[in-house]
């Protein structure tokens, strides 16, 4: 690498750059090439474009990325989309710290619903997606089928954006069991119609809050619902604290996810609180009062 001593840099980073499997040069090729760029990178401390084209091409870009760059570097990995390996992806984001994914036209995929679908899923599963997103447009390379011609142009980022706040908001309000934002005060004198003479205690109304299809559950089931639950609930002291504060928060809420859920694999818990588990007996055991769903 001695013959780049004397190079004077004026770009501002190396890239794009990969493998393709669609390519008429060989994987061999490709990737001595590739491993070229990649210490080049390193020995210029400039960041990495990444572009990686069929399945196959991402578990080796990732392992080169490891050999030949520190988990600090800067890296973009661009166009991923339904047809990435996301599974590669997120241990990509995972390693290296300061990585990104770039989004464009090409997650529009209306010829494979199932990938598409689980494309989405993928999305809102990652810790902090949103701070690893960066909008592309490709422009004119990748022009979606759903656009015409002069639809498409710079601007149809805009219409990434809109895609990627849907889906997180529609898993956030489902989650949330209606608008991001409604909270205990507001929703109880619209959940809990209360036609007895018994008072209710503020932990029994939290817990028939909670709706007529809460479920006890002994283990988590749906380790993506669970993991999104925190992190909507992290969300509501996002404007409390500082950014990097807010972001070590959302780590550590992160890592202790990750160990409850690898619990409870083998070990039961609950979703209720001591004080809720004791409200729920408290209801239960009171003859004097029904407790049904309201008939409108």
């Amino acid at each position: 690498m001695n013959k780049y001593n004397n190079i004077i840099v004026e770009k501002v980073a190396i890239g794009e750059c990969g493998l393709d499997s669609t390519s008429s040069f060989s994987f061999e090729l490709q990737l001595t090439l590739f491993k070229m760029q990649l210490r080049l990178a390193a020995q210029l401390n400039l960041p990495v474009v990444l572009h990686g084209r069929g399945i196959e091409s991402f578990n080796l870009m990732f392992n080169e990325l490891k050999l030949h760059l520190n988990p600090t570097h800067r890296i973009h990995w661009h166009c991923i989309n339904p047809k990435s390996d996301l599974n590669v992806i997120t241990a990509f984001l995972n390693y290296f710290k300061n990585s990104y994914i770039g989004l464009n036209c090409s997650i529009f995929s209306h010829d494979d619903f199932e990938s598409q679908t689980l494309f989405h899923k993928w999305l809102v599963s990652v810790e902090n997606i949103i701070y690893k997103i960066i909008l592309e447009t490709d422009f004119p390379f990748l022009k979606p089928s759903i656009l015409e011609s002069k639809q498409y142009n710079p601007i149809s980022a805009s219409k990434v954006h809109r895609e990627v706040m849907k889906i997180h908001k529609n898993k956030l309000e489902k989650l949330n069991g209606g608008p991001i934002g409604q909270n205990y005060e507001e929703m109880k004198s619209k959940l809990i119609h209360n036609i007895s003479s018994y008072t209710l205690t503020q932990t029994e109304e939290r817990l028939l809050c909670r709706g007529w299809d809460f479920c006890i559950e002994d283990n988590i089931k749906n380790f993506l619902d669970f993991e999104t639950g925190l992190e909507l609930n992290a969300m509501k002291i996002q404007s409390h604290c500082h950014e990097s504060v807010y972001h070590l928060i959302c780590r550590k809420i992160h890592n202790a996810s990750q160990q409850l859920m690898s619990t409870s694999k083998h070990k039961k818990i609950r979703n209720l609180s001591d004080e809720e588990l004791v409200a729920l007996k408290s209801l239960k055991s009171n003859k004097s009062i029904v407790i049904c769903k309201a008939d409108k």
